[in-house]
């Protein structure tokens, strides 16, 4: 499986008002972490994109539990949660590291266990370095390898929700978190779908990997983590208003206009 990028960006401004850098940059690692693993059925790459853009809203970069600019406002956040909400444990600073394990990334990867056991599974230092997951590269492989094998949920896969026999668009939440926002997500899925089977986006014939040696691990002080244009809260915490009314009509004329090439895609190709 490869995907002609030209031709997914042609797509993908159908969905978007335009493409910030950020937006390209995201889908990028997001294209090159599905590559990597070989994920041929275009449902599941669908569903990998809008979980992206569930979780870290449209700007499609890695952010912080409830979109924080600092590890300290990540943190303030989830106390906040756990006092609302009873998250017993939930963000604790662990004694062994030093470390808070909110959420990070595409997948808002949570808990000590998780971090350990996606940094296994990648041989990765997420453990030592959660960090890592702000990465748009990084976070694009835990959260595409996490989905392939329900590493975020025992038992939830893409493949579960998606196979010969069954399209679960709003069931494959439970891959995540659950019934949170799943008909919602479900509706992105299906415009991301309309983007990934457009003719010529996806070749599913034999990839050929990049030539080169193979980057090693980023285990060095992270970038600081671009501001995010949000049409959506993120799973865990609300997403700090900091937006303008500007960008808000903009996010909101984009979905609109990915309901209506979706209901196009629909009606002239068949629906799933």
């Amino acid at each position: 499986m490869q995907f002609n990028r030209k031709l997914f960006f042609v797509e993908a401004r159908k969905h978007f008002i335009g493409l910030n850098q950020g937006q390209v940059d995201g889908c990028n690692a997001i294209m090159d972490a599905l590559e990597a693993d070989q994920v041929t059925d275009l449902r599941q790459i669908a569903y990998v994109f809008c979980t992206a853009e569930a979780e870290v809203g449209a700007n499609l970069l890695p952010v912080r539990e409830g979109f924080a600019k600092t590890d300290a406002e990540a943190r303030k956040i989830a106390a906040k949660l756990i006092s609302e909400h009873g998250l017993k444990n939930y963000a604790a600073v662990d004694p062994r590291t030093g470390f808070s394990y909110y959420g990070r990334g595409y997948p808002q990867l949570t808990w000590y266990d998780n971090y350990a056991k996606c940094g296994t599974e990648l041989k990765i230092d997420l453990v030592g370095n959660p960090d890592l997951m702000l990465i748009p590269q990084i976070a694009a492989r835990v959260m595409v390898r996490g989905m392939i094998k329900g590493l975020f949920t025992k038992g939830e896969t893409l493949s579960k929700y998606f196979n010969s026999q069954v399209t679960d668009w709003p069931g494959a939440r439970r891959i995540i978190n659950g019934a949170d926002r799943a008909d919602f997500i479900a509706t992105l899925g299906r415009l991301w779908f309309a983007i990934v089977r457009a003719e010529g986006v996806v070749s599913l014939g034999a990839w050929v990997a990049p030539a080169g040696p193979v980057p090693p691990v980023i285990t060095g002080p992270v970038p600081p983590v671009p501001g995010t244009i949000v049409i959506m809260p993120p799973a865990s915490g609300k997403p700090k208003a900091k937006t303008s009314e500007t960008v808000g009509l903009a996010t909101l004329v984009a979905l609109l206009l990915g309901i209506i090439g979706f209901a196009i895609n629909w009606i002239f190709r068949g629906g799933v």
